[in-house]
């Protein structure tokens, strides 16, 4: 299994368990090295996204290829998520 299988795998694992609530999302990677900090309305559609890797850059594709895990941190609204 290539990096971008092994990313995209854990991507989809994650999203099973998001939250459909506004928040906070964190991506890491390798000894927890922050790869990516969002913001959403809703955190699973937005994270929801990033598997579709044909739509993503370069840099994106690298990104998902490089989780190792994530973390949701949910809040009242979006506004609050920053």
């Amino acid at each position: 299994m290539n990096n971008i299988q092994r990313g995209l795998e854990t991507l989809l694992n994650y999203i099973k368990i998001a939250p459909e609530r506004p928040g906070v999302y964190r991506m890491l990677g390798d000894d927890d090295i922050v790869l990516y900090v969002g913001k959403a309305k809703n955190i699973k559609k937005r994270i929801t996204n990033y598997s579709h890797i044909s739509k993503l850059p370069a840099r994106l594709i690298r990104m998902v290829s490089e989780i190792k895990r994530m973390e949701f941190i949910i809040v009242e609204n979006e506004a609050k998520a920053l």
